[in-house]
């Protein structure tokens, strides 16, 4: 079972209740953002890297976009053994 909701400006404090619910009741959650970019220039990926190197590139790489749209789903098991996902959509930006 999914349940979706759109999350707006105009919207949000009236949906607050219902992501904090969905956050309290669920069994596990995921977020998501999606950006205007992902990578920079003069970086690039080697296979052998070290997890602290990875890791600030892409904190460098974060804080260089915009954050575009969120997504949160809330997971919580149902009486069967089933997932039931609540998710939230957003848009971060106001359109141009």
């Amino acid at each position: 079972m999914l349940l979706r909701a759109d999350i707006t400006r105009g919207n949000f404090r009236a949906a607050l209740p219902a992501i904090k619910a969905a956050l309290q009741e669920c069994s596990f959650f995921a977020f998501d953002l999606e950006m205007t970019g992902l990578f920079l220039d003069h970086h690039s990926e080697h296979y052998f890297d070290e997890p602290q190197d990875k890791w600030s590139r892409v904190r460098e790489a974060a804080g260089a976009y915009l954050i575009t749209q969120f997504g949160l789903s809330c997971f919580t098991r149902t009486p069967t053994g089933d997932y039931k996902a609540t998710t939230f959509n957003g848009t971060c930006l106001r359109p141009p």
